[in-house]
């Protein structure tokens, strides 16, 4: 909605439980670069990478998480410094406790001259209050709504819930609403996952809308994510 000119190419890397392989989701992304560094190479305006969008991520809970930044690190700087805008969800737990990659904004690439930085995004409710359940901190670099957020969902989406009541009265068959029975074809979601998607929209639009996408060089594209950026946030490139 944000952007309806966009192309968006989802690479699914959560299983059914929710959780992610940390090789599948380092796999991904560093395809993601390299089909994007092929793309720059062959001058393919089609297939780079213009906006990559995060909702998900880590904390680290003991000293030895910490390993799991190698992994991810220096592929996101990598994007950044191939003029890739990356955008991450800050996470739902109320914590000042940095969640990655969310946690490195201002790190990751930093805010270098020459790469664009990776932004975190927290959540807003619809009166535009910070939501409760958003993390928080210095590493939060913005909020867009992400509280009883509306959106389309595949109507054969019905999980374990049920209706906590059933009644059959005067041969109707009656019975409370299935909270997660989605044949409506419509969900009411509350999350930061749905905060990073619509900055990742506005920034995507901006850039659709200034145009010279043709130059896929990464100088230019960096250039154009900063233009974004201010445009969005109000940030200025140093």
């Amino acid at each position: 909605q944000a952007c309806p000119d966009a192309a968006v190419l989802a690479i699914p890397v959560l299983g059914q439980s929710g959780v992610a392989d940390e090789d599948s989701l380092h796999r991904a992304l560093s395809l993601l670069l390299l089909r994007h560094l092929d793309a720059v190479a062959n001058n393919d305006a089609d297939a780079v990478l213009d906006v990559v969008s995060l909702s998900m991520g880590y904390y680290h809970e003991q000293p030895a998480d910490a390993m799991s930044d190698t992994l991810f690190w220096p592929v996101l700087q990598a994007m950044g410094e191939a003029g890739i805008a990356v955008v991450a969800s800050a996470g739902n737990d109320a914590t000042t406790m940095p969640l990655f990659p969310a946690g490195w904004a201002g790190q990751v690439s930093g805010l270098a001259h020459d790469a664009v930085p990776l932004v975190s995004v927290g959540a807003l409710n619809p009166n535009g209050t910070v939501a409760f359940f958003s993390n928080a901190g210095p590493w939060v670099s913005t909020h867009r709504p992400g509280a009883a957020v509306v959106s389309t969902v595949p109507t054969t989406f019905n999980a374990a819930g049920q209706p906590s009541a059933r009644v059959n009265a005067a041969g109707e068959d009656r019975e409370t609403i299935d909270a997660d029975d989605f044949s409506s074809g419509f969900g009411l979601w509350s999350g930061t996952s749905f905060s990073a998607p619509t900055l990742a929209g506005e920034i995507a639009n901006q850039l659709a809308s200034a145009g010279g996408l043709s130059d896929v060089s990464s100088g230019a594209a960096t250039q154009r994510c900063w233009d974004a950026l201010a445009a969005t946030l109000g940030w200025s490139r140093p």
